[in-house]
């Protein structure tokens, strides 16, 4: 999965390396390179069209398919960014938010991504050379501070909501007003089993490789607005279930150990 999303140049560098080569010093591949192995990696609205045919209508036609502006949507100019007690900085709403509402869905898909390739390139350099990379370990601490990995190419990567909506805080207890179609939020930090991730986790249960609605709207899907998970006052903090942007078995019992330490501090 990691070689099926590679860029343009890292095929072309693929090809260069692993194609025996021509003794006129041409490429052997006629009908093969790196620009046609990118218009593979988004299948073709063709297939959705027909997938999303289906009946019943498969989850992530429902939700996935990208920003429809005719949905229920809370501009992020609804909301602002001020202190939050010990926490920091967090989000409120300047206005009443209905159950159900999406929040800053419009911009949702605005992300700093790192890439697999990226991210495995910038963590070698700032381990290899601590001391002459420190403006890069900055630039690690915001990534993973307030960013999400995932694995969804098949190797770590990150994302960080460009946004005002990167500050918006965790939920300690399940005191929960914000999530993501789909999550089961009945659980938190503090109930869930530490060492066994739950099956039915995040916003799909489609445990499918190739998910053709999904992966025309990859970034979206990634990247993708929030749900009011029930009525917001206005001038209410909005917190989130940060067990939501665990990605993988690997990373469960970390980030709940780490959350449950954010939290015992919060109360004391």
């Amino acid at each position: 999965r990691v070689n099926w999303y590679l860029s343009e140049p890292e095929v072309e560098v693929n090809i260069h390396d692993r194609i025996l080569p021509t003794h006129d010093g041409k490429s052997s591949l006629r009908y093969f390179d790196g620009a046609t192995m990118v218009s593979y990696q988004i299948p073709h609205k063709a297939f959705e069209t027909v997938f999303c045919r289906d009946e019943p209508l498969p989850e992530e036609c429902k939700y996935y398919r990208g920003y429809d502006p005719s949905e229920d949507d809370v501009p992020v100019a609804a909301f602002e960014v001020k202190e939050s007690g010990e926490k920091g900085f967090g989000v409120f709403t300047k206005q009443e938010i209905s159950h159900g509402y999406m929040l800053g869905a419009e911009e949702s898909s605005n992300h700093v991504k790192l890439t697999p390739t990226t991210t495995e390139m910038v963590e070698t350099l700032a381990h290899k050379h601590p001391d002459e990379a420190k403006a890069l370990n900055t630039f690690l601490k915001y990534i993973y501070f307030y960013g999400f990995q995932s694995r969804v190419h098949g190797a770590p990567e990150h994302r960080v909501d460009s946004g005002i909506m990167t500050f918006v805080n965790h939920g300690c207890g399940g005191n929960v007003n914000v999530g993501e179609e789909g999550f089961d939020d009945t659980f938190s930090e503090a109930t869930v089993d530490a060492t066994a991730m739950p099956k039915k986790h995040g916003k799909s249960s489609n445990d499918s490789v190739h998910q053709i609605a999904i992966d025309r709207h990859l970034d979206q899907f990634m990247g993708g607005p929030d749900w009011a998970m029930r009525n917001i006052k206005a001038g209410e903090e909005l917190t989130n279930n940060y067990l939501s942007f665990t990605g993988s078995h690997e990373d469960w019992e970390k980030d709940v150990k780490e959350l449950r330490r954010w939290c015992s501090n919060e109360t004391k």
